[in-house]
């Protein structure tokens, strides 16, 4: 192992001299993933893993560039071993060994249920000429979104690709929720203690604020 660095206990990428930058890669990130057909969007939604290296390239710690774009567990050094601790909520940050088990169940049962639903849109295609359509497929993207976060793929920037998957679900429908952006995260209070309200169970307050920016 002579002459390896050593595994970073913590990727920030938020320490990097350059992390001004990043406001900027998320704008060209918002209109890239908007430029996509719909199909491409479901894919996109379906594996953020491109977009992440796009946007944390060259942001990763040195000698670690594949914590861009890889999932923990992945088959690179550190990363396989890589753990979240996240000391509000110790549910999440799935063990590394499962990550890519269940980012591959992620995006199987994102495929169906998004399926199901795109089928109640209305053949006009306005995803908001119905109400419970609508409310249906918000909580359905809402519960996505949450449960990407639980499992916290990433060795960071979770957040920018979990707030990414729900632009994407809504932008097939040409639906953009305003003020909901991949950078920077929605304030807190209420942002955090909603996502919290949502995994003890109380889920409306957290579908309501999403839909509140629409």
């Amino acid at each position: 192992m002579t002459g390896l660095r050593e595994c970073p206990d913590n990727w920030e990428y938020s320490d990097h001299p350059r992390k001004s930058e990043l406001y900027g890669r998320a704008q060209q990130l918002l209109l890239q993933l908007r430029r996509l057909r719909p199909d491409q969007q479901l894919e996109a939604a379906k594996d953020t893993r491109p977009y992440h290296n796009s946007y944390f390239e060259s942001f990763t710690p040195e000698g670690f560039e594949y914590f861009a774009g890889h999932y923990r567990g992945e088959d690179f050094r550190c990363l396989n071993t890589y753990r979240v601790v996240i000391r509000q909520d110790p549910r999440v940050g799935h063990p590394p060994a499962l990550v890519p088990r269940n980012m591959d169940r992620l995006s199987q049962d994102i495929e169906r249920a998004i399926g199901k639903l795109d089928l109640r849109v209305p053949e006009a295609g306005n995803l908001l000429a119905d109400v419970n359509t609508f409310l249906g497929y918000a909580r359905v993207a809402t519960a996505i979104f949450v449960y990407f976060l639980e499992i916290h793929p990433y060795a960071n920037g979770n957040g920018h690709m979990a707030r990414a998957i729900l632009l994407l679900l809504f932008a097939r429908h040409q639906v953009y929720p305003r003020g909901w952006k991949i950078d920077p995260r929605p304030a807190d209070p209420p942002y955090s203690n909603l996502i919290s309200m949502y995994r003890n169970g109380n889920k409306d307050p957290l579908v309501n604020y999403i839909i509140s920016h629409i």
